[in-house]
């Protein structure tokens, strides 16, 4: 069949019945193809990319695009999806925090392999992403750049893979400008003795996010707070900074409470709290518990005063091994107590609430018989 027509095609698309396309030549014949699919494969593919799409030329025409590339579309974005599950990313959340359709399935390739190069193992790439979206925007050669940075400072290869692992903000931050400003701010710390370039790097690499998300003056501003609020001296300061350096991204009053609950309560100097800094890494309810279960017991008391090693006693082991070798009872025991305890603090928060609102109703009782 042929026919003279005009220079436009015509693409004609039935999803529920026989394709029919009609395509002209250069010669301006027409040539008509018909295809044949399965109805639920057409009504899938309906779903899947609609019908044509519209789009505007530089005329400002509007024209119809080829459905082959519509097609083409589609299967590039079921790829891309299906690489991501594969990697354990959660889809509806990564959409909720970038345009998935509009990443590229050849970069997420390659950022793969760049981790894959520095010495990050696949199954963390999955957690990476999550953690950090950005990272499948971001220009390789920042990446790669960033990665020499923390390099050239001094840190090995493996200790890198470790530090993106755990903190890939380092990836998608600025730290290739920062790094070094960190690095010298230890170098200058009013501690004794001085930090060593070992040891800097040991207290950076332990602590991913000192690199990937605090500034200097966020650095200076805790250990302000930890030797001027604190009272910890030059050699405290480098004991706790050394041994827990996460300490310097806590929030300042959480580490006041735990500070106050072991000096006021647990009756152990600041030098004792400053060889345990561990004691900051721990919530106060694990050191509450800990702590009357002991007096519970009668193995403390109110005047007892403990050292550093008690302290470590009582924060750094798991509950099994708190129970079995500092307590000498059963984990059975110890969660009857725990929950005995949440019970009666229950209890005394329902009492003050009620006195609260008692004491409240007095003054509005009062006031009404003065009006």
């Amino acid at each position: 069949m042929a026919a003279s027509v005009g220079k436009r095609a015509f693409h004609l698309l039935d999803f529920m019945s026989p394709r029919l396309w009609v395509l002209t030549t250069q010669n301006c014949f027409v040539r008509v193809h018909i295809g044949t699919e399965s109805a639920p494969k057409l009504r899938h593919f309906s779903k899947r990319v609609g019908t044509f799409k519209k789009t505007k030329t530089k005329e400002g025409q509007v024209s119809l695009a080829n459905p082959r590339e519509v097609m083409k579309e589609s299967v590039h974005e079921h790829q891309l999806r299906d690489l991501l599950r594969n990697l354990g990313v959660k889809i509806k959340k990564l959409e909720a925090r970038m345009d998935v359709e509009k990443l590229s399935l050849v970069k997420i390739k390659s950022i793969l392999n760049f981790l894959e190069e520095i010495g990050i193992e696949e199954k963390y790439h999955g957690k990476i992403i999550a953690r950090r979206p950005a990272i499948l925007t971001a220009k390789e050669y920042l990446l790669k750049t960033r990665v020499q940075a923390m390099g050239s400072a001094g840190i090995n290869p493996d200790s890198v893979a470790y530090v993106v692992k755990e903190s890939p903000g380092v990836l998608t931050g600025r730290t290739e400008e920062s790094l070094s400003e960190k690095l010298k701010f230890f170098e200058n710390l009013a501690v004794k003795p001085k930090f060593t370039k070992d040891e800097i790097l040991h207290v950076l690499t332990k602590c991913p996010h000192l690199i990937a998300t605090y500034t200097v003056k966020s650095l200076e501003d805790k250990v302000q707070f930890l030797s001027k609020e604190l009272k910890f001296n030059k050699h405290h300061l480098k004991n706790i900074i050394l041994k827990q350096p996460s300490v310097l991204t806590f929030r300042k009053e959480a580490i006041l409470e735990k500070y106050k609950y072991c000096y006021e309560k647990l009756n152990i100097s600041p030098s004792g709290i400053a060889r345990c800094p561990r004691v900051f890494q721990c919530s106060v309810k694990r050191i509450q518990e800990r702590h009357k279960y002991l007096r519970h017991l009668g193995r403390i008391t109110d005047e007892t005063t403990m050292d550093d090693y008690g302290l470590g006693l009582i924060v750094t082991t798991s509950d099994k091994q708190f129970v079995e070798k500092v307590a000498k009872t059963t984990m059975v025991e110890f969660d009857q107590f725990k929950e005995d305890m949440d019970s009666f603090d229950d209890s005394i928060k329902v009492d003050e609430l009620s006195q609260k609102q008692q004491e409240e109703e007095d003054i509005h009782s009062k006031n009404s018989v003065e009006d």
